[in-house]
């Protein structure tokens, strides 16, 4: 009854392997993000091969992304690279290519390593071994011995459970030659056959899934908390590619406007040096002359800024046919917005308060922080562990003998019994303890901060869009008055035939003004749609804004990337953008 008893113990025991099993983390997140990582782990490190002349500047040209389409390169009249570029496309390309974004996409990769390696610790363990001995020691007996050869093979399979339990089954077969002959069966050799179940239960502390699955949960929290970092990165990314595009514009249109201006100053100039021997004294020629040089100068610095945004935005986008020693000239093509976009406030916080990624990190702070709180209880409880085996013998001169004893079950025992410990005073647990749970309501706070400051920053960037869209209007009224303050006095300026000096400075002073007006009108609208951009990332919406999926391009089909768009009639404050592909230069001579 007992064998039978036994048999059953040890079935049991190896269902309970076989239950058991391996611990799958199926929450591992194989979505784009974890593509985009994959794919940008097969290209790095970067090979970054120095093919130039100037020799060693290899490290600045960035290979791109294989799937990334051919940009289009216009060469204009003088050979010089033009390179146009649509603001979605410029959005594909930094997704596909930036380095900044490369860099923390490794991340989510290294967290999901984690996630496996803590759910490996309920991996089977298959060991076995053998062993050698001989022992040859001087007995005070007059019947012999002190002279054992034994021979040695084991096997088996041990694992932990979820439930924590160590539990182990092996079988192990000794051979022995013992010279000893009071034996009661002295037959030599003699071959023994076990097989023995063991398990360890806790039943308080350190027990139960909860606690031994919690690692693994934390790990799978940090999986979340780095693909939410992921994606703030790649919407930051995004939104500086936004605001960079729509500087480049702006430098473009300052380029443009201070042309002009400097050929009306030019033009007066002139005049003025047409009446030298008429009317015109020295001090209205000089008056002339500095106005021009001055506004030449500030040229030349819009320029500088113009190549200084322009490598900006190159970098962010780190494309392999733009690169820091290449000379080409980007042309941005799409306008930007100016028709006013109605924004409902509880609309925009809701948003944010469900897609802003930092936000979502706060929340996974406080999922972290919850299951380090139930770790800490249970490490406060006493320690009882049930310990239990189970095991099957056999004996005989033979090996097969041996086993037959152990396969019919012949010889059979078991255990069972229980440890307990507990700490008097259990200080250093309940600690533990205590700074857990405060832990946990630090991070609850800390995400109503964050709530808070996010609903501030909404409302703040919302105010920001409608202010700069009132200012767009008014700059554009500003810039009509400038304008029909000119017309009037080059108007007067034919009527009179003359200018004296203080007519000549109203007229260059209103040339000026004109010229600010239109930097004005053209920085609120510019400013009008990067605070667009700017709340779209503060509601955690950038890429959905901007019709860009999760899904990196370099993991995307080549129709995935922006088809050529119908060309529209550009806007009247682009047209001095779009006009030309090459920078203007000062034309004329003030002298």
């Amino acid at each position: 009854m007992n064998n039978h008893i036994l048999i059953k113990t040890a079935l049991v025991g190896l269902g309970a392997f076989a239950f058991a099993g391996c611990v799958n983390p199926d929450v591992i997140d194989q979505k784009m993000l974890t593509r985009y990582q994959e794919q940008m782990a097969k290209t790095s490190p970067q090979a970054r091969v120095d093919n130039t002349a100037q020799g060693k500047l290899g490290l600045l040209q960035p290979p791109g992304a294989p799937n990334s389409p051919t940009l289009k390169i216009v060469k204009n009249a003088e050979g010089k690279a033009t390179i146009p570029l649509s603001l979605e496309e410029t959005i594909m390309r930094t997704l596909a290519n930036s380095l900044d974004i490369r860099v923390t996409s490794f991340d989510p990769e290294i967290n999901r390593q984690e996630v496996i390696k803590a759910a490996a610790e309920f991996d089977y363990i298959m060991f076995g071994g053998f062993n050698w001995g001989k022992q040859n020691n001087a007995v005070n007996s007059t019947i012999g011995g002190g002279r054992v050869d034994t021979t040695g093979y084991n096997a088996g399979v041990r694992q932990k459970t979820i439930t924590g339990a160590e539990q182990q089954i092996a079988w192990t077969q000794t051979r022995t030659r013992d010279n000893t002959s009071s034996l009661v069966k002295p037959f030599q050799p003699a071959w023994e056959d076990t097989l023995v179940y063991q398990v360890r239960q806790p039943l308080l502390r350190n027990g139960w899934p909860e606690f031994n699955l919690a690692q693994m949960h934390i790990a799978q929290v940090n999986l979340k908390i780095s693909n939410a970092q992921f994606r703030q990165k790649v919407e930051e990314t995004v939104n500086e590619v936004i605001s960079t595009y729509w500087l480049l514009i702006q430098t473009r249109r300052d380029l443009y406007i201070q042309d002009a201006l400097l050929r009306r100053t030019q033009e007066t100039a002139a005049r003025m040096a047409m009446r030298h021997d008429i009317d015109a004294t020295k001090v209205q020629l000089k008056q002339t002359e500095a106005a021009v040089e001055s506004r030449r100068a500030v040229l030349i610095r819009i320029k500088k800024n113009i190549m200084d945004t322009q490598d900006k935005l190159a970098r962010l986008m780190n494309d392999k046919e733009m690169n820091l020693i290449s000379e080409y000239e980007i042309i941005p093509t799409t306008p930007p917005i100016t028709e006013l976009v109605k924004l409902d406030i509880a609309d925009q916080l809701l948003t944010g308060l469900r897609y802003n990624p930092v936000l979502e990190q706060a929340r996974l702070a406080i999922e972290g922080a919850a299951i380090n709180v139930k770790v800490a209880e249970n490490q406060a409880l006493p320690r009882i562990d049930f310990i239990g085996s189970a095991g099957l013998q056999g004996l005989d001169q033979s090996a097969s003998e041996a086993n037959t004893m152990l396969r019919y079950a012949d010889h059979a025992n078991y255990t069972a019994g229980i440890e307990a410990e507990y700490p008097i005073g259990n200080r250093q647990r309940l600690a533990d303890l205590s700074a857990k749970r405060f832990s946990y309501l630090k991070s609850i706070t800390d995400m109503q901060n964050t709530a808070d400051q996010l609903g501030l920053l909404i409302r703040e960037r919302i105010r920001q869009v409608q202010t700069s869209h009132d200012e767009m209007l008014a700059q554009r009224s500003a810039t009509d008055a400038a304008q029909a303050q000119l017309d009037a006095l080059e108007a007067t300026e034919k009527f009179r035939g003359t200018m004296d000096p203080a007519f000549l400075q109203v007229k260059l002073q209103a040339q000026e003004t004109l010229a600010n007006a239109q930097r004005a009108e053209v920085q609120a609208i510019m400013d009008y749609n990067s605070s667009m951009a700017d709340l779209s990332r503060v509601t955690g919406t950038t890429l959905e804004l901007q019709r860009v999926r999760i899904a990196m391009p370099v993991v995307m089909e080549e129709q995935a990337w922006p088809k050529k768009q119908p060309k529209e009639e550009p806007s009247d404050y682009l047209k001095g953008i779009l006009k030309s592909t090459s920078m203007p230069e000062a034309s004329g001579n003030s002298k």
